[in-house]
Formats: C-alpha cells, structure tokens, sequence
C-alpha cells in the first residue's frame, strides 16, 4: 500500500501497475488510514475516495475515441 501525498495520475496508474494493493494520501485522519492498512492486511484493495474518482475520470478519458479516427461519414458522426 501506498501512503503518499502525490494525487497525480502518473503516480496512481504506476503504483496500481507495480502491484500497490492501496493508495491513500497522507491527508486522511489517522484512524482512517489504520483502517485502510487493516483492509489491505485482509487480502482487500483500498483507494481513497479521491484516488478512485481520478482513476475512474481516467479509465473513462482513454474510451473516448477522437472522430477523426473513425472511419465514419460526417452524418454517421453526427447521429451519434
């Protein structure tokens, strides 16, 4: 698990890609990261509220497809 104060999302997608079973910023009330580390001590993963939002935001970015790499006509375009 990661406890750090970076929220950018180079950071997170490296973290989760080098096998980090958590990330959470150092922000959060102690007891709550105590929580957080019992979690992952029980086999779950933990990201802080923040750090999931970022990674959904990001997951979601990636799908988008530029129109122009599609190989449809303007009025296909347009009706989607």
């Amino acid at each position: 698990m990661l406890l750090t104060t970076f929220k950018d999302e180079e950071y997170i997608t490296e973290a989760l890609k080098s096998g980090a079973e958590g990330y959470i910023l150092k922000s959060q009330p102690a007891e709550s990261i105590i929580e957080s580390l019992r979690a992952v001590n029980k086999g779950s993963i933990v990201l802080e509220r923040e750090v999931a939002t970022s990674l959904s935001s990001m997951l979601t970015e990636r799908k988008k497809v530029a129109p122009e790499r599609l190989d449809i006509s303007q009025r296909e375009l347009e009706i989607i």
